[in-house]
C-alpha cells in the first residue's frame, strides 16, 4: 500500500509511467490480496483501481480481468455486486474482444454475487452480451442458482428473449421454466384444497 499511497497521498507508483506501472502491477497479480483480511483487501483494491484508471485502455483490460479473479475471492461479499457494476461501467471504449473477455468473466463468477443484487447485475450482463457470439449467456444461465425462485424464473424469461441464446440452452431453459410454472401451479392448488378442507 505504501507504494500506491494512502489517505489521499500518492506513493512512488505515481512517479512511474503507465507502462512501468502496468509491468509492476502485473507482477503482483497472482498474490495481490494474499494474507489480507476483507477490509485490507478492499483498501488495496480501491487503491489499485485508482492507479489503473489512469492508464490507456489497451493496458487496462488484461490486468482488470486478473484483478477481478482475485477480487471475487478476497473482497467481502457485500462489495461483489459493486465490483461487477464497476467492471461493467468500464466496458465502453474497450475493444470488442476485451469487452467479451470481461463479460465472460463476470458470467463465470456470477454465483458469488449476493442474491439481493443478482438480478440487477444479471440484467446488465445480458444487455451487454446480447450481440456477442461467445457463450456468455449460456455461462450465465448455469449460474442462476443463487437467485430466489421467483427471480430465477424472470431471469430465464429474459434469457429466452435473447436472439443469440444457443438452441440447446433455449430448450433447457424452456423446460426448466415449464417445470417451475407447473410446480408453482401445483403448490397453489394444494393451498386452495387445504383452505377448502379447513372451511
Amino acid at each position: 500500500m505504501a507504494w500506491l499511497g494512502r489517505e489521499g497521498h500518492r506513493g512512488a507508483a505515481y512517479r512511474l509511467s503507465p507502462e512501468q506501472q502496468h509491468a509492476a502491477v502485473g507482477t503482483m497479480m497472482g498474490q495481490v490480496f494474499h494474507g489480507l483480511d476483507g477490509r485490507q483487501a478492499s483498501e488495496l483494491y480501491d487503491a489499485l483501481l485508482g492507479l489503473i484508471d489512469r492508464w490507456p485502455r489497451h493496458l487496462q483490460a488484461g490486468i482488470l480481468r486478473e484483478l477481478s479473479v482475485q477480487a471475487f475471492h478476497a473482497l467481502p461479499e457485500q462489495r461483489l455486486a459493486e465490483h461487477c457494476q464497476r467492471w461493467l461501467n468500464r466496458l465502453p471504449g474497450f475493444a470488442p474482444a476485451a469487452c467479451d473477455d470481461l463479460l465472460e468473466h463476470i458470467a463465470t463468477y456470477f454465483a458469488a454475487v449476493p442474491a439481493d443484487d443478482g438480478l440487477v447485475v444479471f440484467q446488465r450482463v445480458v444487455a451487454l452480451s446480447r450481440a456477442s457470439e461467445r457463450p456468455i449467456l449460456s455461462l450465465l444461465a448455469r449460474r442462476l442458482g443463487t437467485l430466489p425462485p421467483e427471480l430465477r424464473g424472470l431471469a430465464w424469461q429474459i434469457l429466452l428473449g435473447c436472439p443469440h441464446l444457443p438452441a440447446e440452452m433455449r430448450t433447457e431453459l424452456s423446460a426448466a421454466l415449464r417445470a417451475a410454472e407447473e410446480a408453482q401451479g401445483g403448490a397453489a392448488a394444494g393451498e386452495v384444497n387445504a383452505a377448502t378442507r379447513a372451511a
